[in-house]
């Protein structure tokens, strides 16, 4: 079933509504046109708000995106291998896995980590 696109204006209402009805001590709004948009907004507004908002907004996100998507409204988990590679001193060292490494930094689009990405695979 498409979803039904609402108005800009009613959105923004909403929003507002929300932000309103919850306890949210900080509240800001940018108006751009896409092909003007830097992103320096976002990104700013998104580093205020620290790790936790960031992972916190992301994780509602692949809930939604699951339930729109696959009708499923159980609760995702994060998978990725874990490889073991001796110890430090009296510490065990664990590692994420190469291709999981590969995939997150993917999946965060920044362009150090692409870099990163691009490094890794060739230098294997």
């Amino acid at each position: 079933m498409p979803l039904k696109r609402l108005p800009a204006e009613k959105v923004r209402a909403q929003v507002i509504q929300h932000l309103s009805e919850s306890k949210s001590e900080m509240f800001s709004e940018n108006f751009s046109r896409f092909t003007d948009d830097d992103r320096s907004w976002d990104i700013a507004f998104w580093q205020k708000q620290g790790p936790a908002a960031i992972f916190d907004a992301m994780w509602g996100m692949i809930k939604d995106h699951r339930l729109l998507t696959k009708n499923d409204a159980t609760e995702p988990r994060l998978q990725r291998a874990v490889e073991y590679f001796g110890k430090i001193g009296d510490n065990q060292v664990h590692f994420i896995s190469r291709e999981d490494l590969i995939s997150v930094k993917i999946a965060s689009g920044r362009d150090q980590d692409l870099k990163d990405v691009e490094a890794i695979k060739k230098n294997s």
